[in-house]
């Protein structure tokens, strides 16, 4: 492995932490602005203030931590979609952390769990019957929180064996970041969820040895690096953090940070403007490309916060035979290049690297403004890595959607899929589609009641099939004398790349016969199977029964093709191996099961990732599963060039009926 971890040894002594705390900085902490936003006071038990976080002495080390106080924003208040914060605003206040530094490395914060521990308190649900108990012992330092008298979630950092752990549940314990009530998927659906922990379950354990990181002890702390944490927990306590050099911000969605237009009295600016702006200020040599040098240190770091991301949670590392990320990258020339003083260089290599995982939920995020100048760069992109799967996509898609806007338009629709239905010249088969499972955080009007079904069906998939198929239900035609009603429903799916899972859902139990549908996830780290079961209701009875859905109206037919993605590609996988009354035609779907991640370097480079949460399908019998990721094979086939033509979609459609 490359350049294996530095543990360094400082001044040490036996401390005891207490996580009763003051909300206000003791005397001997640095003040700031800050000192106006009080901090959100923690509680704590007795065994968190008696706990001992104690290590052995050492020879002092020229290095020295110094301690300062960082304000701490929320760039959402959590009701919202796009953001304006005026930081001056109290709902976008979360007060204080305490960070340290290495003097003479003014870019890298560290942190304490106990400090750690009472940023994220911050979001505690119940701050005074939720608590925190922190205990070490020989090199392991513990993370309990609780609530009340039981023990909810654990996490162990483990410095002698570079290993981080944890276990526990909490879903009810600490706020989401994103208020999602007033979201159309909450509408008209019952759901259920089942925990399922397979025989081989463990607490979850990340390996951290062949990363760059280091922690350091000093006067009796362990100060570890606030990005390496933040990687570690932000999944399990659900709370993005992104520290720009002036302030730390705390974010929801991947694209917020580009997209916040903050406010701080006069100035008007996005955090990584701020970001660039401190740079510019700070670091006055330049690289070859006549760009701020970025010192070597920061180089080592943002590379290992790569290394630890990808080696862990990057979910399709097994899928492609992959041992090790970092042995990967290096095998094509690219990890020392990470670290490379010319910003255009750096850049391209983090472009490389992208584009050998492009599964379509993995990239960097092109952003507007690049604090580090780190661009693509001249990127030679590693020929046959994944460059044929995304030269495939990019010609079908060309193709197929060409191909189906001829289609629409020759049947009068000339503003695409959106309320297309075409029918056959028999009246039994009906032809719909669309194109990603979206839905709507504007569910409700200005007086607090829900907006009407029709209104929803704008914006919101399930909705809109709703509205779809009573259309469909109620259509007739009259051949040779005869009422024909629709037997045949074909859904189009073909050009659909994803969206809402809980949409998803909703579709399945929709089209099923007993209106239930389910879809379950695994987490291939904690080796846990989440089962969420759906129901509807659309003709707003509250029963949730077979009145509600269509599976007994319809034969279903998904189209597909290489661009059904993501939950365009769980939909007919998962419809197909629930419903006899379900079949898929036309091409094998393009595959992706993974829950997307999302997450930004310390250096501002955003970037999405297919996580380690995967969609399945689970035999809870014999406790084994199906992979979702390489697309579902059709029952019945079509040419490319027969897609969207109604007459050969019924002669495929009816030798698999």
């Amino acid at each position: 492995m490359k350049n294996k971890r530095i543990l360094l040894l400082v001044v040490s002594s036996l401390f005891v932490v207490s996580c009763s705390g003051s909300n206000t900085p003791s005397s001997s902490e640095p003040t700031s602005e800050a000192s106006s936003i009080p901090p959100i006071s923690m509680t704590s038990t007795p065994e968190s203030s008696s706990g001992d976080i104690s290590t052995s002495s050492s020879s002092a080390s020229e290095k020295k931590m110094e301690e300062k106080t960082i304000n701490v924003y929320r760039l959402f208040n959590r009701e919202d979609d796009y953001l304006d914060p005026d930081i001056s605003d109290s709902k976008y206040q979360l007060g204080t952390v305490t960070f340290s530094f290495v003097k003479g490395q003014e870019f890298i914060p560290y942190i304490t769990l106990e400090n750690l521990s009472k940023l994220y308190s911050k979001f505690y649900i119940d701050k005074a019957t939720t608590t925190n108990t922190l205990s070490a012992s020989e090199g392991k330092y513990t993370w309990s929180i609780n609530s009340g008298d039981k023990r909810v979630f654990t996490s162990t950092i483990d410095i002698n064996e570079e290993t981080f752990s944890y276990s526990g549940d909490l879903d009810k314990i600490i706020e989401t970041k994103k208020d999602y009530s007033k979201y159309s998927f909450m509408l008209r659906m019952k759901y259920e969820n089942k925990v399922i922990e397979l025989p081989s379950t463990r607490p979850a354990v990340i390996d951290f040895s062949d990363t760059e990181f280091e922690i350091i002890e000093e006067d009796g702390k362990v100060y570890f690096p606030f990005s390496m944490l933040h990687t570690f927990y932000h999944e399990q306590l659900g709370h993005d953090f992104f520290y720009n050099y002036s302030c730390l911000y705390e974010y929801n969605e991947v694209d917020d940070i580009s997209k916040a237009a903050v406010t701080s009295g006069d100035d008007i600016y996005t955090p990584l403007e701020q970001m660039t702006t401190y740079i510019n200020e700070h670091v006055k040599e330049k690289d070859e490309s006549e760009k701020p040098l970025m010192p070597m240190y920061l180089r080592v770091f943002h590379r290992a916060e790569f290394a630890l991301t990808f080696n862990h949670y990057y979910g399709l590392k097994n899928t492609w035979g992959v041992s090790n990320m970092v042995d990967f990258f290096d095998n094509y020339g690219i990890y020392e290049d990470l670290i490379h003083e010319n910003s255009a260089i750096r850049g391209a290599a983090y472009s490389k690297a992208f584009f050998m995982l492009s599964d379509n939920h993995t990239g960097r995020i092109i952003l507007g403004d690049d604090p580090w100048s780190e661009t693509n760069g001249n990127a030679v992109i590693p020929g046959g890595v994944r460059s044929d799967f995304t030269t495939e996509r990019s010609l079908v898609s060309n193709a197929l959607t060409a191909q189906r806007d001829q289609f629409l338009k020759a049947n009068g629709f000339e503003d695409g899929i959106k309320d297309a239905i075409i029918y056959s010249k028999d009246g039994k088969t009906a032809y719909f589609g669309f194109d990603s499972f979206d839905a709507t955080s504007k569910a409700y009007k200005s007086d607090g009641t829900v907006k009407s079904d029709e209104e929803l069906a704008k914006s919101d998939t399930y909705f809109y099939f709703v509205k779809i198929l009573k259309e469909i239900k109620a259509h007739e035609k009259i051949v040779e004398d005869k009422t024909v009603k629709v037997e045949n429903v074909i859904i189009d799916d073909s050009l659909n790349g994803g969206g809402y899972l809980s949409i998803m859902g909703k579709l399945l139990a929709l089209i099923s016969k007993d209106n239930s549908a389910y879809a379950t996830t695994l987490n291939d780290i904690t080796n846990i199977v989440n089962k969420g079961t759906y129901h509807v209701d659309t003709n707003h009875d509250g029963k949730y029964d077979e009145k509600d859905c269509y599976g007994n109206d319809f034969k279903f037919y998904i189209l597909t093709s290489p661009l059904s993605f993501s939950c365009g590609n769980a939909f007919p996988f998962l419809a197909s191996a629930q419903f006899n009354h379900v079949k898929v035609f036309g091409v094998k779907s393009g595959g992706g099961e993974c829950v997307v991640g999302q997450n930004y370097f310390s250096n501002g480079m955003g970037f999405v990732h297919s996580s380690t949460e995967h969609l399945i399908i689970f035999n809870e019998t014999k406790l084994t599963y199906d992979s979702v990721e390489h697309g579902v094979d059709v029952n019945g086939t079509l040419k490319y060039n027969d897609f969207y033509n109604m007459e050969e979609m019924i002669k495929c459609i009816s030798k698999i009926a």
